[in-house]
């Protein structure tokens, strides 16, 4: 597995560091995707900019949601059942009946569900997935890696724009790699590279 270094610069306006994080996956999934083809894209960061302004070079519908404002995740509930949980997850993704995802830009949300609410996102997810949809995060090293709370944007094909998140933080639930692994049930790791700070890259595939 290999290691990635990011490095930060300054933002002129709100004199906020931004971190450019270089990426040795992206490439690849944006090679398996994109064939001359229009695409459907899940992004569950919110509307980003960059990210809107790097897809619009291409052809694909961007369906655009921001779990980290969810208040179903910011105030769980401990009386809510498994299929409430996913009917919470359904309503909030908003995804058409029958439409299918090619590509899901996870980026770290995984680090704030615990194993309840992964499994129901993704039972809202399994519908819209086919043997080719593929996924993209960040996970934690393991369940002692702390966390910074950053916000993603894509500033290209190999590379992410990354800053400090300026809305309130959702509960943190850092896992060991397998056991997220075993936890993501409708994807499977495909490859992963880990960072310095301890997050890990990691590039999904659908598991049908």
């Amino acid at each position: 597995m290999n290691s990635v270094a990011g490095y930060a610069t300054g933002d002129a306006v709100t004199n906020q560091k931004i971190w450019s994080q270089p990426s040795q996956l992206f490439p690849t999934l944006f090679g398996q995707t994109y064939m001359g083809r229009k695409v459907t894209i899940l992004d569950v960061g919110g509307a980003r900019p960059r990210t809107i302004a790097f897809f619009s070079q291409f052809k694909c519908r961007l369906h655009i949601v921001d779990l980290y404002s969810a208040e179903f995740l910011k105030n769980p509930s401990t009386e809510m059942s498994s299929r409430q949980l996913q009917q919470e997850f359904t309503s909030f993704l908003g995804l058409p009946r029958n439409s299918a995802i090619d590509v899901c830009l996870f980026w770290d949300i995984f680090n704030y569900l615990d194993p309840i609410h992964i499994k129901a996102f993704c039972a809202a997810l399994q519908p819209h997935l086919h043997r080719g949809s593929r996924g993209h995060g960040f996970g934690a090293r393991n369940s002692e890696t702390m966390l910074a709370d950053l916000e993603y944007a894509i500033e290209g094909v190999d590379s992410f724009l990354v800053n400090q998140r300026r809305t309130n933080r959702l509960p943190c639930y850092p896992q060991p790699q397998s056991k997220l692994k075993e936890q993501i049930s409708c994807f499977s790791v495909d490859r992963g590279t880990l960072f310095a700070d301890g997050r890990q890259e990691m590039l999904l595939r659908a598991k049908l």
